[in-house]
């Protein structure tokens, strides 16, 4: 017995020696490594049993549909290789397709003998789900179902069979945020609406995006591919089959040659059908089954996604639909109909045809005894017996369904011509031929690059003065109906005109003049400048978005120099005179103007005006509810913040203005939710940071954050490592790995305050000192925020059997005492070292169980270092 024990001992020693290795490469994680296995791969996963395999905190990225994505291989070669193009769980193969990964962090697992693996992301999104009578049988009494998020904004759901009837998106199972919208498949969900989202019975993949409500609904795409199907064979692209549910697909009279073929969904072998028996012309597609063979000859094939069931029949003959009429042909509704086409019987088409101003209608197999009319171009439903459709010149593509009698002409119209004429666009002025601006629309006309002489300009239709556009503003304005004539500057111009609305631009092509803000509003520097350069399109309104501008005073100017500025006594609007007065500008962020032909200039702001929230009271000043408020910051007019405001003990409210009007207050401490006249606050004293919303009358008041951060820990551009306080004052960190390299304590994340020194492992630091030098180990940290006094206690395991250093306390927390013991060795000595790093106890023992005392120390966080005959160990006890 006892030779079989060790025989099984050495054979798992053995096995777990030579264990296989297991990591992840490719694009989507750094790159595809090399294939040779003397070179460790980058992403080596972790394993107990040589089966099952894990890796932390991995980043990936989106993978690159062209040979992106990564694999899991084995001992740092390609010999053994595993992927499925899955995302993010699935079984992988051996040379399987790369596995499409999507970005994010992620915990992966993989198990060596199944291939089966899983990216877990790692950060916790909302959760988003599906709810309603056409989810399941329960309808809106639930449960979701819920989606799949990689980005906690884009969640989706594959190929899931619906009910017909309703349903709504929502967040964490929970009416207070839901989705909906009358529109299917396609929409934008609008949140907390009573519509709720209209489903056919089908199986559809749904995505949904929780910040713009975007959302559809789409059918898994089916398809036939293989040597009977096409010239390439399985090389080709699949030759897709329609479907109207997501379960029954179509395909209409194709031409089939004697081959091979499989049905597969979404283009790619994860999911595909074949038959085992060869049956043809129908039979039942199995998963992965071998290819059906097929006789050459002209199907309709049809499929059953579900049950695989699949035939190839005799070809369906559709209905023959025509348009006849004046817009069709020179002989009108006396000529034959020119015929659409359709390869399901259902959606006809007539490509890229050329219409005359004119009507027509859709009638069935050239007679009339089925025609369809409508009132509406290019889009409308046609009625049966309906009126002629009108039809505008041009060549379209006309698309008509026979179910639902829509219709719709898309392609280019022949539109109406817009010229323009006049003493400013030609020697022969108004009797002169037109100038005729180009449009893809009919709408929005463009003349490019045009020279100018000084004088007058109109626009007009067709060459005649029937209809004609003027207003005498330049370079911009509306034009109207016979209006009067537009005074143009010389110069070479683009010209914008819209016919609809008679708005027209003129904007200067070439170099324009530069046009500058300076003065001692604008910079330090005064006008002394430089200036501050401003855009322009047209080089006559320019524009400056955005400037943070100070009290003082500011001119407009051109080309850097003083010959030609502009100002005025006006402010924050006017117009500027050459040589004219500082304009007197108040501090603000604005977008200014300048027209540099007008002078006309305007300084906007663009800061939001927010109400302001302050805090009052004897808890905040000295000066007590008399006093003046401590105003809060805000970046969206609903959260104030007031960040490490130090307190004294005593009463305080938020209040709104600096007046009494409205002001919150409540009977809770540090967090509550304020009332409209409510109690005052009973603040303790302290250093906190306070929040409150001014919607909802929350508040709260936090410790400061203390953290840590600096090459001994991830580097100085890491988010801070936040260490623990009961108080504020006191903070600790408990069991951290710090290697050699520098750190600093830090408050609230930022170096507004922060401490260093070159003290270790313990000191006390001063604000904005240096970097602190810190030694490879396993620390106990605790830093006080008033002295600066902190200290690094290394927690260390003993040289001999480390792992057998083993200590217990109870009870913990403890109001009384605490007891410890040491399992299998002699206790030698204790400390208790309070927050601030000082030792409060000091006792000798013997034995391997001691009693501490803990009666007189006042109630807080204490370290015990124990040393035994092993080595030493820190443990946290907590005194009530």
């Amino acid at each position: 017995m006892k030779k079989n024990l060790l025989f099984l001992i050495a054979l798992i020693c053995f096995s777990l020696g030579n264990a296989q290795s297991i990591s992840i490469v490719g694009e989507a994680v750094g790159g595809w490594e090399d294939n040779d296995p003397n070179t460790p791969d980058t992403h080596i996963m972790s394993t107990v049993d040589n089966i099952n395999y894990t890796f932390s905190n991995l980043a990936v990225a989106t993978a690159d549909p062209n040979g992106g994505g990564a694999k899991f291989r084995q001992d740092g070669a390609w010999a053994i290789n595993w992927g499925n193009a899955a995302f993010p769980s699935g079984t992988g193969t051996q040379n399987g397709a790369n596995i499409l990964t999507v970005a994010g962090t992620y915990d992966v697992t993989f198990n060596r003998l199944t291939g089966a693996y899983s990216f877990t992301n790692v950060v916790t999104y909302p959760s988003i789900g599906m709810i309603g009578t056409a989810v399941n049988a329960n309808g809106f009494n639930g449960p979701d179902v819920d989606m799949v998020t990689f980005d906690g904004i884009t969640y989706t759901i594959t190929n899931y069979n619906f009910l017909s009837g309703e349903m709504k998106f929502r967040l964490d199972d929970s009416w207070d945020n839901s989705w909906g919208s009358t529109a299917f498949p396609s929409g934008t969900a609008v949140l907390n609406v009573p519509d709720n989202i209209p489903v056919p019975a089908g199986t559809y993949s749904v995505s949904f995006n929780r910040i713009t409500g975007d959302y559809s609904f789409t059918f898994p795409s089916i398809g036939i591919i293989g040597t009977a199907v096409s010239a390439g064979g399985f090389n080709d692209p699949d030759t897709d089959l329609m479907t109207a549910d997501g379960v029954h697909y179509v395909l209409y009279n194709h031409v089939f040659t004697d081959g091979l073929a499989k049905f597969r969904q979404g283009d790619n072998w994860d999911v595909n059908w074949g038959n085992a028996d060869g049956d043809f012309p129908s039979g039942i597609g199995t998963q992965g089954g071998t290819d059906i063979p097929v006789t050459a000859g002209t199907y309709t094939v049809n499929f059953n996604r579900e049950t695989g069931a699949y035939s190839f029949d005799a070809p369906v003959v559709f209905a023959n639909i025509g348009v006849i009429g004046t817009a069709v042909s020179a002989g009108g509704f006396d000529d034959p109909d020119t015929d659409m086409t359709t390869t399901d019987g259902i959606t006809y088409t007539l490509e890229n045809y050329v219409f005359a101003n004119g009507q027509l209608k859709f009638r069935q197999d050239d007679v009339w005894d089925n025609n369809w009319g409508g009132v509406g171009f290019p889009g409308d439903t046609a009625n049966f017996n309906g009126p002629n459709i009108p039809v505008t010149a041009g060549t379209y593509t006309l698309t008509f369904n026979i179910n639902t009698l829509a219709y719709s002409f898309t392609g280019t119209p022949l539109y109406p011509t817009v010229g323009i004429l006049g003493t400013a666009v030609s020697a022969n002025a108004f009797n002169g031929n037109d100038i005729n601006l180009t449009t893809t629309d009919g709408e929005t006309y463009i003349l490019e690059n045009y020279t100018f002489v000084a004088g007058e300009a109109k626009f007009r239709q067709d060459d005649a003065w029937d209809i004609n556009w003027g207003n005498p503003a330049f370079p911009t304005g509306i034009a109207t109906q016979g209006g009067s004539n537009i005074t143009v500057p010389a110069g070479t111009f683009n010209v914008f005109f819209t016919r609809s609305t008679g708005a027209y631009e003129f904007t200067t092509v070439g170099a324009f003049p530069a046009v500058g803000l300076i003065g001692t509003a604008v910079d330090a520097n005064g006008f002394d400048g430089p200036d501050t350069d401003m855009a322009t399109t047209n080089g006559i309104l320019y524009t400056l978005d955005g400037v943070t501008l100070m009290d003082g005073e500011a001119k407009f100017r051109q080309d850097d120099a003083w010959d030609m500025s502009w100002g005025s006594v006006n402010f924050p609007s006017g117009t500027g005179t050459v040589g004219g007065a500082n304009i007197m500008v108040t501090a603000g962020n604005y977008d200014v103007t300048f027209n540099r032909l007008t002078g006309d200039y305007s300084f906007d702001s663009t800061l939001p005006v927010y109400p302001s929230i302050g805090i009052i009271g004897d808890a905040v000043t000295v000066d007590g509810f008399t006093g003046a408020d401590v105003d809060m910051q805000t970046t969206d007019g609903i959260t104030y913040t007031l960040m490490a405001y130090t307190f004294t003990d005593g009463e305080a409210k938020f209040r709104q203005d600096d007046n009494w009007d409205v002001n919150w207050g409540s009977v809770d401490f540090p967090s509550g939710t304020g009332t409209q006249g409510g109690s005052n606050i009973e603040v303790a004293a302290g250093t906190y940071n306070v929040t409150f919303n001014i919607l909802t009358g929350a508040y709260s008041f936090d410790f400061v954050n203390i953290g840590i951060l600096g090459t001994a820990l991830n580097g100085f551009d890491v988010e801070d490592t936040d260490m623990t306080t009961t108080d504020g004052v006191n903070y600790y960190l408990d069991g951290i790995h710090l290697t050699d390299g520098l750190i600093k304590f830090r408050q609230n994340d930022n170096w507004t305050v922060n401490w260093g020194g070159t003290d270790f492992p313990g000191g006390t630091y001063t604000l904005s000192g240096e970097n602190i030098p810190v030694t490879e180990g396993d620390y106990i940290i605790t830093f006080n925020r008033l002295t600066g006094v902190g200290q690094f206690d290394e927690v260390i395991l003993g040289v001999n059997e480390p792992a057998q250093v083993t200590f217990s306390v109870f009870p913990n927390p403890s109001s009384e005492s605490w007891n410890f013991s040491s399992r299998g060795d002699n206790l030698h000595d204790i400390e208790i070292i309070d927050a601030t790093g000082k030792t409060v106890v000091s006792k000798n023992l013997s034995g391997n169980h001691a009693t501490i005392d803990a009666s007189s120390l006042s109630s807080g966080l204490y370290f015990a270092k124990l040393t035994s005959d092993k080595g030493s160990k820190t443990i946290k006890v907590i005194k009530n």
